[in-house]
């Protein structure tokens, strides 16, 4: 293996070129993966909401479900009550 004999300043110069190219080239993957991360985290805080707002609807309906179970109970009730006193009184 011969080296060639070339100055070194030619040399150090087109290294000093590919270490530029290379730390151009790992900026802009840093700035597209930091893009890349915010939109990521704009689709997270989104599906967030969205979940929120799901939460509150079951929660709505879970109050209304619980309202008419109550209304409910409270005519059966009212209805055993009335029938229980029917047969009590009829004689």
């Amino acid at each position: 293996m011969a080296m060639t004999a070339q100055p070194l300043g030619p040399r150090v110069s087109r290294l000093e070129g590919a270490f530029e190219q290379l730390d151009q080239r790992l900026g802009d993957l840093r700035s597209n993966l930091d893009a890349r991360f915010a939109q990521v985290d704009v689709r997270f805080i989104q599906v967030e909401n969205r979940l929120d707002g799901l939460d509150r609807k079951i929660d709505g309906l879970r109050s209304d479900v619980d309202q008419k179970f109550l209304w409910m109970m409270g005519i059966m009730f009212g209805s055993w009550v009335t029938i229980i006193l029917a047969i009590f009184f009829h004689r």
